[in-house]
């Protein structure tokens, strides 16, 4: 939410960017993926479905469906733990 709130008020650095401007258009390739959302108990959901980081048994449909396009995306995945990793690391150099 607030990669979206803060531009609106003028303040477009100074945060950890966790996530994107909903309100401003697609710039490249990597603005388009599907979005996600992440827990710190080291999981992930997406439009798709939801699965355990780093685990493709364990991705589950979301709405369960039979057949049609419902399985494990590993750059999804790969994506999701690079942005855990960059938000822990970011906590971390604040505190210092």
């Amino acid at each position: 939410m607030l990669p979206t709130l803060l531009p609106l008020l003028g303040l477009n650095r100074g945060y950890v960017q966790s996530g994107r401007d909903l309100l401003a258009k697609a710039t490249n390739a990597s603005d388009s993926l599907p979005d996600i959302s992440l827990s710190y108990y080291g999981e992930a959901r997406s439009q798709k479905g939801s699965w355990k980081l780093g685990d493709p048994n364990s991705f589950m449909c979301s709405p369960p469906r039979v057949g049609g396009d419902c399985r494990f995306d590993a750059e999804l995945d790969a994506r999701a733990r690079a942005r855990i990793g960059l938000l822990d690391w970011n906590v971390r150099a604040t505190l210092r």
